[in-house]
């Protein structure tokens, strides 16, 4: 399979220079065709996102909007918030749907409620999709990194909860996570982008691949990274990076479009925003 892969990454670059969709063009509810693009200087471009559309003011309105940069608990006034509970993610392998969107894809659960959950703060969320960032939306003390996914959860009431994980080449080194064990390809991520490649719809993923068992997690509130920029969304950053390779990524970037421009929103103010961090971090 590994051999396979490899043969099909290196005709994509070095034969055809070009990969096709690898199913129609479709978009999320709601969203029109490319109504934004992650291209600063152009006219839908993230500064103006707020006025493409009357849902999408909260992009330039918002106070509490996301990515942010991290800051690194040593450098902030007084003792840094605590994380008071860890939150506590169940995986599973699971069939996802594969599911174009603008400058992206992701990853969706058709069954709300069989794909993995989160409880956290007495509130249970249930994984709704993956999808993935390149580069990083969140820095971590000035540092990016060249990929970030993110595991988007819902509650029965509607809440949103989105688990970060961040993906390094290996020589990374920032004031919060800590590096991968292993260097080089990422399995379970060559193993999704195969399957987009075949042009598969829906394929097995393990929700899990991502995480590691003991990673602790920080976590402040912000708001979605694309329009409409809905705010009120809890967001935990786990503090263990995932490994990855430079071609995995820029075949990544290859299939969404983002080879230019990435499909990263600019860092947003923290307004004041608290991040709560592990307790390991502020004893450290």
């Amino acid at each position: 399979m590994n051999a396979i892969l490899l043969a099909v990454v290196f005709a994509v670059f070095n034969i055809s220079g070009a990969i096709p969709k690898p199913v129609p063009f479709v978009t999320r509810q709601g969203e029109s065709v490319r109504t934004f693009s992650y291209n600063s200087l152009a006219a839908n471009g993230p500064p103006s996102w707020f006025s493409l559309a009357p849902d999408y003011a909260t992009c330039g309105s918002g106070q509490a909007q996301s990515p942010i940069d991290f800051p690194c608990p040593a450098d902030l006034e007084g003792t840094p918030d605590i994380l008071e509970e860890e939150p506590v993610l169940s995986t599973t392998i699971t069939k996802l749907t594969f599911v174009n969107t603008t400058g992206n894809f992701e990853l969706d659960c058709e069954q709300e409620g069989s794909c993995g959950k989160t409880k956290f703060n007495g509130e249970e969320f249930d994984l709704i999709n993956i999808h993935f960032h390149s580069p990083s939306e969140h820095h971590v003390g000035g540092v990016t990194y060249p990929l970030e996914a993110h595991m988007v959860h819902r509650s029965s009431e509607g809440a949103l909860l989105v688990v970060s994980i961040l993906f390094s080449y290996g020589g990374e080194e920032d004031c919060i996570t800590s590096a991968p064990s292993r260097k080089g390809r990422n399995r379970s991520f060559s193993q999704i982008l195969s399957h987009v490649l075949k042009g598969r719809s829906e394929f097995p993923v393990n929700t899990g691949a991502f995480l590691e068992q003991d990673t602790s997690f920080c976590m402040y509130s912000g708001s979605l990274t694309t329009p409409p920029c809905t705010e009120k969304v809890t967001w935990i950053l786990a503090e263990t990076r995932q490994t990855i390779s430079p071609l995995q990524v820029k075949l990544f970037q290859k299939i969404v479009g983002g080879l230019e421009f990435g499909n990263a929103r600019p860092i947003q103010a923290r307004n004041g925003r608290t991040v709560a961090f592990a307790l390991d971090l502020i004893s450290a």
